[in-house]
């Protein structure tokens, strides 16, 4: 497949995915802890500012985004790495800033999210940071 095939199939994908959301309005709380969690906070804090229980808000949140916050915090986090990823700090500083607990815990849920160690991920040098290619293709 061609990058720019690739390319216009993930626009195509995406400008289908923005059409669903038009018209969907979030309950505020969701909508608080989408940015709160976006911006590294924790869980348990998005759950304080919103008012709820944590059982509630959990199935609020899940309800609206399709995952549950701490799935959701985890794929932010994640992103935070991949975008973070040439800018030349080794594999334990990131992890560190990223808010991981050490570096295994890094590396497994690197493994859990893309398929790849990051090193793996590293070696490939893709075009996009959120885009982990096939190895051997």
């Amino acid at each position: 497949m061609e990058v720019c095939d690739a390319r216009a199939r993930l626009q195509m994908f995406e400008a289908a995915l923005l059409s669903r959301l038009r018209g969907v309005t979030l309950a505020p709380a969701v909508r608080g802890a989408l940015e709160w969690i976006g911006r590294g906070r924790t869980v348990g804090e998005a759950v304080a500012v919103s008012g709820f229980s944590h059982r509630h808000f959990n199935a609020l949140f899940r309800d609206a985004v399709g995952l549950t916050p701490k799935v959701f915090s985890r794929v932010q986090r994640f992103h935070r790495i991949l975008r973070g990823m040439g800018a030349g700090a080794g594999w334990a500083e990131m992890a560190i800033d990223a808010g991981y607990s050490d570096q295994a815990h890094f590396c497994r849920e690197f493994h859990a999210f893309s398929g790849v160690t990051p090193t793996e991920y590293a070696r490939t040098q893709p075009a996009n940071a959120l885009h982990v290619p096939r190895l051997g293709s």
